[in-house]
């Protein structure tokens, strides 16, 4: 039983302190920069890592912007609105991906294999 609640509490502290790491806030002063600058930037104030494709991200081109405590969510849906790119967290990591390939995540289904394993002779394999 004890165990049980040991399980509970870590489970529940582990989500809370993963939906509060995306509510971190930032303040910005950046003019004419470029998206890996302002990335540094955010990363240097949080303990988010970021991976992106500067390919996909020069579409962007240089960025002014002045936030004062804003989340790192509401700064990046302000910097890649208008465009096709998105974001997603994942652990300790934000990934700058273009908005297809999100909803091709969304669209994935869980597949449900099933089966016996057998041997040469078709008796059930053991292991």
């Amino acid at each position: 039983m004890k165990l049980c609640l040991l399980f509970i509490c870590v489970f529940t502290l582990t989500l809370s302190a993963s939906s509060f790491a995306q509510q971190e806030r930032v303040s910005l002063d950046l003019k004419n920069v470029s998206v890996k600058v302002l990335l540094d930037e955010i990363q240097k104030q949080t303990n988010w890592c970021f991976l992106f494709n500067p390919e996909q991200t020069k579409q962007l081109g240089k960025l002014s912007l002045r936030v004062e405590n804003e989340t790192v969510e509401e700064v990046l849906n302000r910097i890649l609105k208008d465009t096709d790119l998105t974001f997603k967290f994942k652990n300790d990591l934000i990934m700058i991906v273009p908005k297809d390939e999100v909803e091709d995540d969304k669209s994935k289904k869980d597949i449900r294999i099933v089966g016996q394993v057998t041997d040469n002779k078709k008796l059930p394999y053991r292991v």
